[in-house]
């Protein structure tokens, strides 16, 4: 039972970084989420990729048109 209870708390704790991902808003960058989620050492502050859409400045609509 106590391993159930991990393994679902850890996919919550996924599911929570999953949203987090998707709700990121520019200045922040895609690529420095994921490094810093998997503890990249590397990392340095304040760092960007400069290519996902957060650093390139695309925006895509977040619905459908009607058409």
């Amino acid at each position: 039972a106590a391993r159930y209870a991990r393994v679902a708390a850890a996919r919550a704790r996924e599911q929570d970084l999953m949203i987090t991902y998707e709700s990121l808003r520019a200045p922040l960058c895609r690529m420095a989420f994921l490094r810093q989620t998997l503890d990249d050492p590397a990392l340095e502050q304040d760092w960007r990729c400069g290519r996902c859409d957060l650093c390139a400045g695309l925006s895509l609509a977040d619905h459908a048109d009607a058409q």
